[in-house]
């Protein structure tokens, strides 16, 4: 992410109105590029229109999301995403007609947040039992005292909200023409928030010209600044608190680990579409391997097939293309800058009519971020569909980057202890998957019996044919990531009839000598998280990449085993 690590943390709040559609997902990747732009601990929203068919499109990058989805009927909801840095567990979940509530724990920061969806013409018996869970919730709070922040849409448009002193509000009944029943609601939610101290913070009208989303805390001092915008994705306004919450983060080692670096194969681009094929097989064809391997261990036939490969592919194989240190586009960037800049700037201002002006210029930015958003993902289903019919594969890449997986490991927590360097975590990965290692104790026994049959040499006299060497690499998957050695399996199938030779040879030579080389016994293990909490080592699964060449060797050598004991 690009944000400072220095700029304060902020909480955006606002009444969605549907978070995302059959037909449209402008709303959640509005957020997706907000919150690479923005320091955001946490996004509250109300009616969020979600269900239990609703799950991977949600998602955004560096976020848990907590959900209070309406039950039985659509509309209405509740969601807290929260940035993963930070852990926290359900204290809440309530769904009681049409009203919904979710709480949370934020541990690290001694936090409830929670969140209310009221809908207009809610019963006071209903309302009632809302506030009532929520007042048995904090009722039990335990020592030190936790900050609570409660958010929400309330939909009192009976009530004007006043600034008061210490930037707390005061509130007024101003319509007569509201029910008794609303009213009771109201005063019902004021007796609960007076008792645990919470005060009430925006007077600004939040939808129209009443104040229906509300944010209340026990310590109004952790808000230093509050923003209230129209917005382009909801009738509502949206609601960005600027906070003074800190954490006690160290410096800590980011270094993103290099698993090329004993290869520059990582660096080359297979898939390009321009790659001569039939070239490399003529060069690989050119190559006098049996001279090279002559007199040679297996260990440095290895290493001269490697080099060999190497210089060939540098030279025929296009470079992967940088990645760019920003995932988003420059022009978007650009405006998410701007409306960065508009912001403080409105800020910084005492006239009200310049303030009106920034807030017009605010969102007519954020109406061309959502326009920017939709069409660029028009040009790449475009593509999508242009290209499928040749490469399908285009069709499965596109899908799968919908999804936004998030493949950040850590911080871990290891005895009430927060850990975020990577060089630790790594360590603490090794140490959890050691411990999960057992020796096989039920291996059968292997004496004179066994090998009644045998003759001295019946393994390294087996015949290995270059048919062998190609059927094991058809059978590897084309789309297959490297191993240590880099070599990916696209490279081999796309080669097979000209690689077979030096791969049979080292293959003979392997088992003549009864040494595999250290190259193909290694792994790239790479964490993927199984569920749970992401702060605990167990809960990250171990998945290997291993060399492919290894696995031709294994399947050659297993079909030539079971050849001989038939």
């Amino acid at each position: 992410m690009t944000k400072n690590r220095k700029e304060p943390y902020k909480i955006l709040y606002q009444n969605i109105r549907r978070l995302i559609t059959e037909n449209s997902k402008k709303k959640i990747e509005y957020f997706k590029d907000y919150v690479l732009e923005n320091k955001i601990l946490a996004m509250n929203f109300t009616e969020t229109w979600l269900d239990n068919l609703i799950t991977n499109d949600i998602n955004i990058k560096g976020y848990q999301v907590f959900r209070g989805d309406r039950k039985g009927r659509r509309g209405g909801g509740t969601a807290i995403y929260l940035n993963e840095d930070f852990e926290a567990n359900i204290l809440l979940e309530v769904s009681v007609e049409k009203c919904e509530m979710i709480a949370i724990f934020i541990e690290k920061l001694n936090t409830i947040n929670i969140v209310i969806y009221r809908p207009p013409d809610t019963k006071l018996s209903i309302f009632t039992s809302i506030v009532d869970k929520m007042n048995n919730l904090l009722s039990n709070m335990n020592a030190p005292e936790p900050t609570v922040i409660l958010t929400g849409d309330f939909n009192f448009p009976f009530v004007k909200w006043t600034k008061g002193t210490h930037n707390g509000c005061r509130w007024e009944i101003t319509s007569s023409s509201t029910t008794l029943d609303e009213k009771a609601q109201f005063l019902k939610l004021t007796e609960v928030v007076d008792k645990y101290n919470l005060v009430q913070a925006i007077e600004e009208p939040t939808r129209e010209r009443n104040t229906l989303d509300l944010v209340f805390t026990n310590d109004i001092s952790i808000f230093t600044h509050i923003e209230v915008l129209k917005s382009s994705l909801s009738d509502h306004h949206q609601i960005e608190v600027t906070t003074n919450f800190k954490t006690n983060n160290r410096d800590i080692n980011n270094e993103t680990p290099n698993y090329g670096g004993e290869t520059d194969f990582w660096q080359l681009n297979f898939h390009n579409d321009n790659v001569s094929w039939s070239t490399i097989n003529k060069e690989i064809n050119d190559i006098p391997w049996h001279t090279l391997f002559n007199g040679k261990n297996t260990d440095t036939c290895i290493n001269i097939l490697l080099s060999c490969l190497l210089m060939l592919c540098i030279k025929l194989i296009p470079r992967k293309k940088p990645r760019s240190k920003s995932k988003i586009p420059r022009e978007r960037k650009k405006l998410l800058n701007r409306m960065k800049m508009l912001k403080r700037e409105k800020h910084r201002t005492y006239s009200k009519l310049k303030e009106k002006m920034l807030e017009k210029k605010i969102h007519e930015t954020e109406t061309m971020l959502i326009h920017h958003r939709k069409e660029e993902r028009r040009m790449k289903e475009k593509k999508v569909i242009e290209n499928m019919k040749n490469n399908p594969k285009v069709l499965f890449d596109y899908i799968n980057k919908q999804k936004d997986r998030d493949t950040k490991i850590g911080p871990f927590k290891i005895q009430n202890e927060y850990i975020y360097d990577q060089k630790e975590i790594c360590k603490l990965l090794v140490t959890q998957y050691n411990s999960q290692f057992s020796i096989n104790s039920n291996m059968p026994k292997v004496d004179k019996e066994t090998f009644r049959n045998t003759e001295d040499g019946d393994l390294t006299d087996i015949e290995i044919l270059e048919e062998d060497i190609i059927k094991a690499i058809g059978d590897l998957n084309m789309n297959s990531s490297a191993g240590p050695d880099g070599i990916p399996a696209k490279f081999l199938i796309n080669t097979k009839d000209s690689i077979a030779t030096p791969l049979k040879l080292i293959l003979r030579k392997s088992l003549d000598e009864g040494k595999i080389p250290d190259l193909f016994k290694l792994a790239y293990v790479t964490p993927i998280h199984k569920g749970g909490s992401k702060l605990k080592p167990e809960q990250y699964r171990p998945v290997s990449l291993t060399s492919h060449v290894m696995k031709i060797f294994e399947r050659v050598v297993k079909k030539k085993y079971h050849e001989t004991s038939n």
